[in-house]
């Protein structure tokens, strides 16, 4: 399989794949490329030193926040198109309506868009290396 240069390329050779093994490679290598900023989040966010209560009336361990961040893929119908979404469960919105976003009592503490901002580049860069492998590995097992 010849040399995959630029993005251009990229779309050409996963449009080859045919669009249910072209998705799938595409969500797959997103979703990996975001893999450490997931992590860079959860080490991130702060958690406190006591047991607190969710919304739901659950009592819940510190760090509760940090176990239950979590991101979701979504590819479009024509499959040409990934997206990944990166939050927390829903118990846990207070960790981005609270902490991230701040109040009146608590300052805004942005770990998400700080995280997102600091590693796009190489979320892009892991993107394009990830799909390229996989795409090479695919053409030649077929």
């Amino acid at each position: 399989m010849s040399e995959i240069d630029g993005l251009k390329a990229l779309s050409k050779k996963l449009s080859e794949l045919g669009s249910q093994l072209g998705g799938k490679t595409l969500r797959q290598s997103l979703l990996r490329a975001s893999t450490p900023t997931v992590k860079q989040i959860k080490q991130n966010l702060a958690h406190g030193k006591s047991p607190h209560k969710t919304y739901k009336g659950r009592l819940v361990a510190p760090g509760f926040a940090r176990r239950n961040v979590a991101r979701k893929s979504k590819l479009s119908r024509d499959k040409t198109t990934a997206f990944v979404f990166i939050g927390v469960k829903p118990e846990a919105y207070y960790a981005v309506a609270f902490l991230e976003l701040g109040t009146r009592f608590i300052p805004a503490n942005p770990v998400f868009t700080r995280a997102l901002e600091q590693d796009q580049s190489n979320i892009v860069a892991r993107f394009s290396e990830l799909l390229k492998d996989k795409i090479d590995t695919i053409g030649q097992s077929s």
